[in-house]
């Protein structure tokens, strides 16, 4: 339990600051209060704001170890469950009542299925017959790392005001349960839905985002915001500057390249991206299309809302 703040640094900031306050009160997140400059410091000495939000009770995950927990709960509580990697889905078929999964190392038969394929989530709701006008749309997000050096500066999360006008929430400061400490991400258009590299290509997937009407009106819509997540993609520099704007005193020894990720987009045709949660149920199957962030963070309740959507429409 690390604690988090969210900051501003212009004044054109506070009333979306204000939004995120009222909507904390109206959760009843716990201890959630208004800070000023001085508290500001008091919590984070190297970091500069004109206001913020103190949110004591965020805490930090070891989210790969967790998955890897629950798996091995599920398969306790069910001697035949399996966990099934690298089995690729080549065709769904139904018969009988039931969907018969076809993969590459074999098929397998289900009364019931739920679909979270994330970056293949249009794709694999295409295969099982469900029709959706939206696309799935990757975006890369480039991570720093704070060298020993610049530890000392981050000691809880700090978090940016997110503005709407854009589509994600920008660079911010996150601890990790190892102990290092993640700046970033950017976001930028990727050329493959499993693109963790800045060269990496697929003309499959490029030519689906390309010729989805979409995503033009994403990039016609942000282009300024566009250019300068690809500068910052291939700027330490430019990167650095970003960083900079909540932690002044960080330097270009305070940080290091860090990994990747790549986020899944499902992207309306007219090119908004806050269509937030989206999960629907067609026939047997339920489909999680869409997931944005806190998508991890809100895990155990999305599966308990998947829960209630499969007793809800596919119990008989």
């Amino acid at each position: 339990m690390c604690g988090k703040i969210v900051v501003a640094t212009h004044e054109e900031e506070l009333p979306y600051l204000e939004k995120i306050y009222q909507t904390g009160l109206e959760n009843k997140i716990e201890g959630l209060r208004k800070i000023g400059p001085e508290e500001i410091k008091e919590i984070e000495p190297h970091c500069v704001g004109i206001a913020g939000l103190h949110v004591p009770c965020t805490g930090i995950i070891d989210f790969r170890g967790a998955t890897a927990k629950m798996v091995e709960l599920a398969i306790n509580m069910n001697v035949d469950s399996k966990l099934c990697m690298q089995h690729e889905v080549m065709g769904i078929d139904k018969k009988d009542g039931f969907s018969i999964v076809k993969s590459n190392k074999g098929d397998f038969q289900a009364s019931k299925l739920i679909f979270c394929a994330g970056l293949q989530a249009d794709r694999m709701a295409a295969k099982d017959g469900v029709k959706i006008k939206e696309r799935v749309v990757g975006f890369r997000g480039d991570y720093y790392e704070l060298t020993e050096q610049g530890h000392h500066k981050i000691k809880h999360l700090i978090y940016p005001v997110p503005n709407p006008d854009f589509p994600f929430l920008g660079v911010h400061f996150t601890r990790m349960t190892d102990g290092e400490i993640e700046c970033g991400p950017n976001a930028v258009f990727t050329f493959k839905r499993e693109g963790y590299g800045k060269t990496d290509f697929s003309l499959r997937d490029t030519w689906d985002a390309l010729t989805y009407k979409g995503t033009w009106k994403l990039f016609f819509g942000n282009i300024s915001f566009g250019i300068n997540e690809y500068r910052r993609a291939f700027s330490k520099k430019l990167f650095l500057k970003t960083l900079q704007r909540m932690v002044p005193s960080l330097t270009m020894d305070d940080i290091r390249p860090g990994r990747s990720g790549v986020r899944a987009l499902l992207l309306r045709e007219d090119g908004d991206t806050r269509d937030d949660f989206r999960i629907v149920h067609e026939g047997n199957s339920v489909h999680v299309l869409n997931a944005p962030s806190p998508a991890a963070t809100a895990s155990l309740a999305i599966g308990s809302y998947i829960v209630n959507e499969v007793e809800k429409h596919l119990m008989n």
